[in-house]
């Protein structure tokens, strides 16, 4: 018996459902394990508490690094040297006129230099990574004196090993 135009365009025809039928469920399981289960997800919260010292300003900035996620976070040593930094810069010359500040702005300068808040961890296990399990909180402080009164920017960035980047950003007035 002959195969008929017909009987070959309903193969096709199932070919290309069955096809689709499986790259859209493939599509669903890669979707599903990148945005619930594989990815980490960070939160960073910066809190400043301020002390006077006569005319000097001391101030810890607390780096608190949260994992909301459903995986470990792991930063390996060379994110932990390069990729734990605490950059805190000062807000100077501002004008009255309505404008945007930004970071590396006319109106801005590195008030201390650029601190990696994770140099204790490094110091205290040097060969070990920083790993963040889901669930868990971590604090990380940066102290500094200055006689600098006025308004900060303090920005904190994070990169793990596969460099993922999490910033978070505050402002606080020293008074």
């Amino acid at each position: 018996m002959p195969i008929s135009a017909r009987d070959i365009i309903d193969v096709l025809k199932n070919v290309v459902i069955i096809a689709g039928g499986l790259t859209g469920a493939a599509f669903g399981v890669y979707r599903y394990k990148k945005s619930r289960e594989a990815e980490s997800t960070i939160e960073i919260d910066l809190i400043v508490d301020q002390h006077t010292a006569g005319a000097v300003n001391v101030a810890d900035v607390t780096i608190g690094i949260k994992n909301v996620g459903k995986s470990a976070v792991f930063c390996g040593l060379d994110q932990q040297r390069e990729g734990a930094v605490c950059t805190i810069r000062k807000l100077a010359a501002l004008q009255a006129d309505s404008s945007q500040i930004l970071w590396k702005g006319e109106h801005t300068c590195d008030l201390i230099p650029p601190a990696n808040y994770m140099m204790d961890w490094l110091e205290l296990s040097p060969n070990e990574p920083v790993i963040f399990e889901p669930g868990t909180t971590s604090r990380f402080h940066v102290v500094f004196s200055t006689e600098f009164h006025g308004l900060i920017w303090i920005r904190a960035d994070l990169v793990d090993r596969k460099t993922y980047t999490w910033r978070a950003e505050r402002l606080f007035s020293l008074p």
